[in-house]
């Protein structure tokens, strides 16, 4: 029934260790220790026992599954792994060349942006300047026109006055003595003659 004789046996010598406290009362020698592992009794060992590893019908058996094994793990675990891999791999380096494309183009949106909003500033400023000017220019206009017509009024409004005064003198010259004398009788109280 034991298919492998020679494996029970070192198993049923193994299960038969001793314990620690009788492996403790007889410490292994130097001499038992060098004792096997002689070269001479070795070899004699590996003669009388059968081989390590036979060869027999089993290997092809054994061969045989492990091609077919691997040619299914191929197909169904490793090919679709490696597949992924490299779908993974190229979509992560589309992405990273679509952002690198997108950087660049806002960067040239904002560059373009930039030159945009510094041509309408300067714009602004000229077109502030020239307001600036024209405001100025009819600021003077509107001050000279002012000044001039001020000037006009004066003018008329002195030359109003002279005549005023000039005809009033003509009126109040023949009576200027008479009135002299109602403003002097005033001021003294009496009648001045």
């Amino acid at each position: 029934m034991d298919a492998h004789p020679r494996l029970t046996a070192s198993l049923s010598r193994w299960y038969q260790r001793p314990t620690r406290p009788e492996r403790d009362a007889k410490p292994p020698s130097y001499k038992r220790f060098s004792a096997k592992m002689d070269p001479t009794n070795i070899l004699a060992a590996s003669a009388d026992s059968h081989p390590l590893i036979d060869l027999d019908m089993t290997v092809f058996v054994q061969l045989v599954i492990f091609l077919i094994a691997s040619f299914v793990a191929s197909r169904s675990l490793f090919r679709p792994y490696l597949r992924m891999r490299d779908d993974r791999a190229a979509g992560i380096e589309g992405a990273r060349e679509e952002a690198s494309a997108m950087s660049a183009q806002a960067d040239a949106q904002l560059a373009d942006y930039e030159q945009k909003l510094a041509g309408a500033r300067s714009r602004a400023q000229e077109e502030r300047r020239n307001l600036r000017a024209e405001a100025g220019a009819h600021e003077r206009e509107v001050l000279d026109k002012t000044r001039a017509e001020a000037a006009d009024a004066l003018n008329k409004a002195q030359a109003d006055i002279a005549s005023q005064t000039e005809k009033a003198r003509t009126e109040l010259a023949p009576r200027a003595d008479e009135i002299a004398r109602a403003m002097a009788s005033k001021l003294l109280g009496r009648e001045v003659a």
